[in-house]
């Protein structure tokens, strides 16, 4: 579980830098817009910063286009398998029937899954009893309005 708290936490920084990043490309572009709107004498402050965070700038950039480069090289390594037991404490799996999830399961190696419907009334109650008959080791399930 440490792991995937890792692989989270390198992975919000990466999307950090690249966010970041893309900033710095906007601002590289906007910076000498706003430098020859303010040379235009339409700013009426003396504080620069609010100046530029005033200034209208003109940006077409469509998230189609978005096309963040990536600063960070490292050697890549695929892992197939955990190095320690996977537990998913948390998942909708509903839609899917038990063997269907416990051979996924098994090709990711997770050792345990707790399904979380959100189904009421009697729904609920053949989720679980569905989740329970097909592995009691490796699947739970839980109910939260019943």
């Amino acid at each position: 579980m440490g792991c995937c708290l890792i692989v989270a936490a390198v992975f919000f920084f990466f999307i950090t830098l690249v966010v970041a990043w893309k900033g710095l490309e906007i601002l590289r572009v906007c910076l000498p817009i706003f430098e020859d709107s303010k040379r235009n004498a339409m700013s009426s402050n003396d504080d620069v910063f609010i100046d530029m965070v005033m200034a209208k700038v003109d940006v077409d950039l469509p998230i189609s286009q978005y096309e963040p480069r990536s600063m960070l090289k490292l050697p890549v390594h695929v892992v197939s398998r955990p190095k320690f037991p996977v537990v998913d404490y948390h998942n909708h799996f509903d839609s899917l029937q038990p063997p269907e999830v416990l051979k996924v399961m098994g090709r990711c190696g997770v050792e345990h899954v707790v399904n979380i419907t959100m189904r009421v009334g009697q729904p609920v109650y053949d989720v679980l009893n569905r989740y329970a008959t097909a592995s009691k080791e490796r699947l739970s399930a839980i109910g939260w309005m019943g």
